[in-house]
């Protein structure tokens, strides 16, 4: 019996998923690194190409062009950043004063510039989505941060910074904080600083002495940051007290997480990395793509959700199940050879509103005659 249920309750989820089809999105798991090129600002060569976006598949190691900005564009792309929906991809142009969006098929538009306070917004991972949808930019041209709401409204100022963050570097969390990473361009006074997104209460986190390439944060609040050395830093649950090298790599990089418990990927030119945290296992995902430069904007697509059956569909399903349910009873009953004079009731308690179906069916009954 509790087979048949589930059959029916995956073929109705499966029909109400088809008749109410998700936009089309972003593969799960793909990497979207930028290669920035500013000599393309004064001269495009075969060796010194526009600024390109390359896609990832972790899977086979697969690379390929997903977009291109040619000489007249100029654009200086760094940071880089995916909608929690997956179906956007964010590109931070430091020359345009200009966040570019891109759909899956490639169509691009323009849905922030300086007319919206962008200003050099420059940084590896100088731009961030929080889960809610939420858009931040590490503004660096104004020294500040900068947060948009889920249709970009605003911005709200959400930290005004009084020292530099040319090369600013922000991470958001599932909960309601931001890091950023301020950079001295000496590198003498780098540090981590927490934003209460609530409050905008602003407080130092860590301090290093070396320039800071990359900063990233997971959904269970573990944050990472990586250095110019190579060298990159886990904090769990965000406390400072369990800093823990994890990793010392050739170079610097910048970091990204890879939506699996532990793992992020670090890329620098023309490869990306894959660092086990609890392990400090280092695997090669792709290597020898693109042409060289500053490095590197990276973003990960994160996993497809589950998608939400709608009320009416949802209601069939329901009735549907109960009544096999209901059936199976009455077929188990006149196999034991006795007669079935009461089905029990069922009762259902709809909320679309809230998206909330609460069943309660009372337990089949029969009495012999």
């Amino acid at each position: 019996m509790s087979n048949v249920v589930t059959i029916l309750m995956t073929l109705a989820a499966s029909n109400a998923i088809a008749v109410g089809a998700a936009p089309t999105r972003f593969t799960p798991g793909n990497i979207f690194v930028a290669e920035p090129h500013i000599s393309a600002c004064f001269q495009v060569t075969e060796e010194f190409p526009g600024d390109r976006i390359w896609e990832i598949n972790p899977r086979t190691g697969q690379a390929s062009v997903f977009a291109e900005f040619y000489f007249e564009d100029c654009a200086y792309i760094t940071g880089l950043a995916i909608s929690p929906d997956g179906t956007r991809l964010r590109a931070a142009s430091a020359a345009h004063d200009t966040i570019f969006e891109f759909a899956p098929d490639g169509t691009r538009r323009e849905p922030l510039t300086g007319k919206n306070g962008i200003l050099w917004p420059v940084g590896q991972n100088s731009i961030a989505f929080d889960s809610w949808g939420h858009f931040f930019v590490a503004n660096g041209g104004l020294q500040q941060i900068l947060e948009f709401g889920q249709n970009d409204n605003g911005p709200r100022i959400l930290a005004d910074v009084e020292d530099n963050i040319t090369r600013g570097q922000i991470g958001v969390s599932a909960g309601s904080s931001l890091y950023f990473a301020k950079t001295d361009p000496v590198g003498q006074d780098d540090r981590v600083f927490h934003v209460d997104t609530q409050s905008g209460e602003v407080s130092v986190f860590d301090e290093y002495g070396f320039t800071l390439t990359g900063i990233a944060i997971d959904e269970f609040d573990t944050l990472y940051v990586a250095l110019l050395n190579g060298k990159i830093f886990r904090y769990k649950h965000a406390d400072v007290a369990t800093k823990t090298l994890i990793a010392q790599l050739s170079g610097g990089v910048t970091i990204t997480v890879a939506h699996s418990p532990g793992v992020i990927y670090a890329a620098n030119v023309g490869e990306v990395k894959a660092i086990d945290s609890l392990t400090g296992e280092v695997t090669v995902i792709a290597a020898d793509f693109g042409a060289g430069g500053v490095c590197c904007g990276i973003a990960v697509v994160p996993p497809a959700a589950v998608p939400a059956v709608g009320g009416w569909a949802l209601l069939v399903m329901v009735l549907v199940i109960v009544g096999v349910y209901s059936l199976m009873q009455i077929r188990e009953v006149q196999d034991t050879h006795l007669l079935p004079t009461r089905i029990g009731a069922t009762t259902l308690l709809v909320s679309s509103r809230l998206g909330v179906l609460q069943v309660s069916l009372n337990a089949p009954c029969a009495h012999v005659v």
